[in-house]
């Protein structure tokens, strides 16, 4: 069996959820991610153990998955990707503009990350936040932080996370 390294990012996409809660098949990819800025992590599972006072071990033992989530940060977000992540629209311009909303905006999308080679992932339902965060110097730009938290799908039979090997 072939071994498969992946590695590297070729466009980060976001759909809107499908009417069905599904995942989304109208995808806007963002063309700039970061060098280096994209990771996926996983919180430690939660374990509980029940105990009884005259056993030094657990009678039952209950393992929760940790939280699955990708960060990474728009290299040279234009107006669109502003949008995109934090919500509220653009308005036509020339120029093109956009505002940000008054308060905390929900932005929930289905998600698809294709890197250079390996691995596609697929988040049918995710939850996406994003903040300001960057520089305005002559050795780094300005950038939005993305976080894409793994939410259930409201489809039933519907995963997660899909990842595919790649083709």
């Amino acid at each position: 069996m072939a071994k498969v390294v992946t590695l590297g990012i070729t466009t980060i996409s976001f759909a809107p959820i499908a009417g069905d809660g599904g995942a989304g098949t109208v995808f806007t990819a963002v063309e700039s991610t970061k060098k280096d800025s994209a990771e996926m992590t996983q919180d430690d599972p939660t374990r509980t153990e029940l105990r009884e006072e005259e056993s030094d071990s657990p009678y039952y033992v209950s393992v929760v998955n940790g939280a699955i989530s990708f960060k990474f940060t728009f290299a040279q977000p234009d107006v669109n990707a502003l949008a995109l992540v934090f919500g509220g629209s653009v308005t036509a311009g020339p120029p093109a503009s956009w505002e940000l909303p008054d308060g905390y905006q929900s932005i929930e999308k289905t998600v698809k990350i294709v890197p250079r080679v390996g691995l596609q992932f697929l988040i049918p339902r995710a939850q996406v936040t994003a903040k300001m965060n960057g520089k305005f110097g002559t050795t780094d730009s300005w950038g939005v932080e993305v976080t894409i938290s793994i939410l259930t799908p409201t489809k039933a039979g519907t995963k997660a996370l899909k990842v595919t090997n790649p083709t």
